[in-house]
Parts: C-alpha cells; structure tokens; sequence
C-alpha cells in the first residue's frame, strides 16, 4: 500500500511550540497552503452522536479536538 498524502493531522499545544493552531493555520494560507479543522468537533457534540459517547470515555478525542 502506498501513502497518497491526503491527510497529515497535527496537534498543536501553544504552551509548548510559543503559537498557536490559528497562527500556523493563517502562515500556511499565506502561503496557498490550505488547512482545517479536520477532527473537530468532537463526536459526542454532532447531533446524531450527542447523547451516545461519554466525552469522560474519550480524553483524548477530547483534547484534540480542543
């Protein structure tokens, strides 16, 4: 199987890069580079989804999508 490079998620934590998603989101624009938020929001607040996960079961769903 080869890799087409479709997606190529990031997590970004501006306490520890110094900047935040945004600022990373508005550089690569800048430079025709398109971004989104592509795990967000969360399943458990899509309305089809809402009251069947327990975001308590998921932290890390939940810190992504954050």
């Amino acid at each position: 199987m080869t890799s087409n490079y479709v997606y190529f998620p990031f997590v970004f934590d501006e306490k520890i890069l110094g900047f935040d998603r945004d600022e990373v989101y508005n550089t690569l624009r800048k430079r025709n580079t398109f971004a989104r938020n592509y795990f967000y929001p969360n399943t458990n607040h899509v309305e089809c989804y809402k009251n069947q996960y327990n975001v308590a079961d998921n932290p890390v769903a939940k810190y992504i999508s954050d």
